[in-house]
Parts: structure tokens; C-alpha cells; sequence
């Protein structure tokens, strides 16, 4: 539970410009996967990242391919590991308020506050909107996805962005 009861915020805090990560994960060599990532290792984002979605499901049931391990740098939580993983269409992360376009059509889902079944909503090329949510808070009570909640202009309709379909965005 690192990345939720301050253990990796307090470590971040103390090695200076060092990626610390922390959350639940699996001690077994089933779970864990180190990958490398598109950024330097500096303020930009982590070279490498660890991620976990396999014990999600066993921590919490209905987890299933959800993330429950939180980067930070100098103190500061920059978000789950997904956000590294899959980087925008340009290379950049996707983050809360960021301006986004989509670089090729796409489905993604409606927001609800409720749950809801699927809702299909398209997003067309050139579609822009900005980033009003990241679903990344509770992870290690709750692992959660890394989605990202786009209100896209002009109607202001709020959708889901996966984060598989970040490279469907540009940041702008």
C-alpha cells in the first residue's frame, strides 16, 4: 500500500530526481513486469516502469487488467504506471487538464456518474477536448484503470478515454 499511506511519497521526497513507485503488488514472478518506457528518466517520466495487473484481480475482485502502482518524483504523486505505458499519439503524457486531438477516429465510452451499461460514444478525427479526470485515485484500495475522462468540445460531453486508446491522442 505504498502508493496510498505515504511510505513512497516520504521516499520520493528524500532521493531527489529518482522515480519511486509504490502500491500492492504480487511477490511471485507471475505478476510483476518491468517495461521500458519513451521518456529519460527526469522530470518528463520514469525510463522504466513496473507494472502489476495481474494482482489486482486477486486483491480486489473485478479488477481485472487495473493498475494499483503510483509513480512519484520529488514528493509529488504523478499518477499510475499506465500514464508511462501508454503515452499519447506525440509522445506525451495524459494528464488532468491537458488540451488532447484525436489523431484518428475511435469508440469510447460515456461518462456516468452511476454505473451504467457501455454507451458507445464515437470520437471523430480532429475531435478536441480537454482532460477533465484521470481514474486514478484509491489504487491500492481499489485498483483502478488509469482512464482518462475527456470533455470534448464544442457540446461538452464527457466520455472515457482508455488508456490503450492514448495513442488515439494528441496532446496539444
Amino acid at each position: 500500500h505504498g502508493g496510498s499511506n505515504g511510505v513512497a511519497k516520504m521516499i520520493s521526497e528524500g532521493v531527489g530526481d529518482h522515480w519511486v513507485f509504490g502500491g500492492v503488488v504480487n511477490l511471485t514472478p507471475f505478476g510483476m513486469v518491468m517495461m521500458h518506457t519513451e521518456f529519460s528518466g527526469g522530470a518528463d517520466g520514469p525510463a522504466r516502469v513496473g507494472t502489476d495487473t495481474f494482482s489486482a484481480q486477486w486483491t480486489v475482485p473485478g479488477t481485472e487488467g487495473k493498475e494499483s502502482i503510483l509513480g512519484f518524483y520529488k514528493g509529488q504523486s504523478m499518477g499510475l504506471v499506465t500514464q508511462w505505458m501508454y503515452p499519447s499519439r506525440n509522445g506525451k503524457v495524459v494528464r488532468r487538464g491537458c488540451h488532447v486531438e484525436a489523431a484518428r477516429g475511435f469508440v469510447s465510452a460515456k461518462h456516468a456518474s452511476k454505473p451504467l451499461p457501455h454507451l458507445p460514444v464515437p470520437i471523430y478525427p480532429k475531435a478536441q477536448g480537454v482532460v477533465h479526470e484521470m481514474l486514478t485515485a484509491a489504487v491500492a484500495d481499489g485498483p483502478l484503470s488509469g482512464d482518462a475522462v475527456v470533455e470534448w468540445s464544442p457540446k461538452g460531453e464527457r466520455s472515457v478515454v482508455t488508456v490503450r486508446d492514448f495513442d488515439a491522442l494528441v496532446v496539444t
